[in-house]
């Protein structure tokens, strides 16, 4: 008995088009947006140094660099279509920018004024915003695969 195997076809991949953002696409646009504007805002708001405190630079140069790591990765993440682990990576972020802000006052580095309720605000709001879309994302919301 003969059998007669039919040639399998593949479509070519456009490896060019760009990916969707998924369901979710304003969610993601306005936790990078909130992020964002937590950051830049803290920055702005920061007063002149009140005396160099050594170690606090250091956690705070560490701090930094971790926190602007998981922002970009986070955002890159959200841009790929991938929610769940973009949307944790902000929300780390966004918890590193607010122990960042509460470490300020609490090392010595600046004194306690107006400008850390400011930053508080911001980063808070940033942290509120990127849990609640972590927690509103589904335990499996990879994208579908090419």
């Amino acid at each position: 008995m003969t059998q007669v195997v039919e040639p399998v076809t593949f479509e070519p991949v456009d490896r060019e088009a760009r990916p969707e953002f998924g369901s979710d696409k304003r969610l993601a646009i306005a936790v990078i947006v909130t992020g964002l504007v937590a950051y830049f805002g803290s920055v702005a708001l920061e007063p002149p140094l009140h005396h160099e405190a050594g170690a606090w630079v250091a956690i705070a140069d560490v701090g930094a660099t971790v926190f602007l790591g998981l922002a970009f990765y986070g955002a890159y993440s959200l841009m790929r279509g991938r929610q769940r682990i973009g949307y944790a990576a902000t929300t780390g972020a966004a918890w590193t920018l607010v122990a960042l802000v509460v470490g300020c006052p609490a090392s010595g580095h600046h004194t306690l004024g107006a400008w850390w309720g400011g930053q508080m605000a911001l980063s808070l709001a940033f942290a509120t915003v990127s849990t609640v879309a972590f927690k509103l994302q589904p335990r499996d919301s990879r994208p579908a695969a090419e």
